[in-house]
């Protein structure tokens, strides 16, 4: 069976399969494009190019990487490559679990199928290929199952693999840099809403993000008509698949359970921006994210209220925080507009002149 690769793909196949190293497309996006579905902004790709030169290559052929735990990521003209190194073929096949990942493509376009599983993925279910008990004995395979729905366009779980998560949702002694990658993979997928709605359903969420899981059923003002969890999933799914703009989406609110307050009878959240930003900001770090990630997800947080129009002295402010984060103040109008679609308020005249205003800012900046 063959399938046609899209050029950025292809490229990046034939350049990391030559020198006798041999590289593959695997995962989610693999299956996408088998079924034609729709397109993905990050492919993994398995290698067994090492670590060093593989880096060099990268760098040469003018891609960003950043080199995580288990993977290193590149990335060119909006397209994120999760790149696993691995000795040979059977090194992969031993540390995977799952039917749709037993597919493999060579730089070619040509489909590896060496376990037969292509008959149970047309069915578009995610199953196992040992029973439960051997498929989870390694406790990171029920995020993993999650993370790979969220890849994968039109798939289900199978029931026995809900079922088993839900009954053993805890995730005890898998390494903080490793969840955290899995979370990453996962909100950078297609699918990322049911994703995190299973993974709330599930109980997994409370293992893994305890005060994300404590905004469920927290119900909220009269702008919205979801509890803050659910709303928190609809911002998610209201960006684009950037990590840096998905993790600030999904830490945005955090804090609600604990800011909320009746006045005059009415719900508010009074300060669950500021505590929102402080609480996101302790939590990334101790699933090993990088300071600077950090830090803009703060500023973005720390903002993503001020909606309203703000006086230059204002907007010069929030600019010279983004200054010092490096961040690029657009992000925190693309949060703004995506938290905004989430609730029932149309005006959205405050954030238009903020973001223009600001650009009128640089500009004199600039002169």
């Amino acid at each position: 069976m063959h399938i046609l690769l899209d050029k950025e793909i292809n490229y990046l196949l034939r350049l990391l399969n030559s020198n006798n190293f041999k590289t593959y497309l695997c995962g989610g996006s693999l299956i996408n494009i088998l079924f034609d579905s729709s397109s993905s902004s990050a492919f993994d790709i398995i290698t067994s190019i090492p670590a060093g030169m593989l880096i060099n290559i990268l760098k040469n052929a003018g891609y960003q990487i950043h080199v995580n735990e288990n993977y290193i990521s590149a990335n060119k003209y909006n397209t994120t490559f999760n790149i696993s190194i691995l000795s040979d073929l059977d090194d992969y096949y031993k540390n995977i679990q799952f039917t749709p990942e037993y597919l493999l493509a060579d730089c070619s376009g040509n489909i590896i199928d060496k376990y037969n599983v292509l008959n149970d993925i047309k069915t578009k279910t995610v199953k196992c290929i040992n029973n439960v008990e051997i498929c989870f004995s390694d406790k990171i395979n029920k995020l993993r199952a999650i993370r790979l729905l969220s890849q994968l366009e039109g798939f289900s779980l199978d029931n026995s693999i809900i079922n088993y998560i839900k009954n053993n949702p805890d995730i005890d002694g898998v390494s903080k840099c490793v969840i955290a990658s899995e979370i990453n993979k996962l909100l950078l997928g297609n699918n990322v809403k049911e994703a995190l709605t299973l993974l709330q359903q599930t109980c997994l969420l409370k293992s893994v993000f305890p005060m994300l899981d404590n905004c469920a059923c927290v119900m909220q003002h009269e702008w919205h008509t979801k509890d803050v969890f659910n709303h928190i999933v609809d911002v998610v799914g209201n960006t684009q698949a950037d990590l840096l703009l998905r993790i600030a989406a999904l830490f945005h609110d955090i804090a609600k359970p604990q800011c909320k307050v009746l006045d005059n009878g009415k719900i508010r959240f009074y300060g669950h921006d500021i505590k929102s930003a402080e609480m996101s900001a302790e939590i990334l770090y101790s699933y090993g994210y990088k300071e600077d990630l950090i830090k803009k997800i703060y500023i973005m947080i720390k903002y993503h209220m001020k909606k309203k129009k703000l006086s230059d002295n204002e907007l010069l402010e929030m600019m010279d925080d983004c200054k010092q984060a490096d961040l690029d103040v657009d992000y925190i109008f693309k949060l703004q507009f995506a938290d905004n679609a989430a609730t029932l308020v149309t005006d959205r005249s405050g954030m238009y002149y903020n973001q223009d205003r600001v650009k009128e800012l640089l500009v004199n900046q600039l002169v």
